[in-house]
């Protein structure tokens, strides 16, 4: 998986607890970066339903939900897309990516309109419940999954 990434300029997080050279602690802590954003990104949703008191607390709760969801998207974006150029064919490269875009952005419509209908329904609070509740057990799928076990990328088909 390093050598897959480092071939085309992705260097894997590996952070201050392993060196580039050692492509078995690399591509460990890859996994674990993949994993920690596929949590970190949803988990700090669960402040933004809890964040209600004084003025100070409410930002203070909005700012870390963003804050951890932001890094977490970020973790889980460069380690997702390293892992989809590695594996994706140079010619079908564009085709997935396309793809890709059309699922992720095309469903946000959707979603939002469930979202308003259903805050309109049962109120704020627990429409924001049950969207943290559900951006948390999207992570389920991940379990099962043999991305977290995966030691090394399969050759990608020409």
């Amino acid at each position: 998986m390093v050598d897959a990434c480092a071939a085309t300029g992705i260097l894997p997080f590996y952070g201050p607890f392993g060196d580039i050279a050692d492509a078995e602690g690399c591509e460990a802590q890859f996994r674990a970066a993949f994993v920690l954003g596929c949590v970190l990104f949803p988990a700090p949703l669960v402040l933004v339903p809890l964040a209600r008191g004084s003025y100070f607390t409410v930002l203070a709760c909005l700012f870390l939900a963003e804050f951890g969801s932001g890094f977490g998207v970020m973790l889980l974006d460069i380690t997702g897309n390293a892992i989809k150029t590695a594996l994706v064919p140079d010619r079908l490269r564009a085709r997935v990516a396309g793809a890709y875009m059309v699922v992720n952005y095309g469903v946000r419509p959707i979603g939002a309109l469930v979202g308003g209908a259903l805050g309109t329904w049962i109120g704020l609070q627990p429409t924001l419940w049950i969207a943290t509740v559900g951006a948390i057990f999207g992570v389920l799928w991940l379990l099962p999954s043999p991305i977290p076990r995966l030691r090394e990328l399969p050759e990608a088909d020409e």
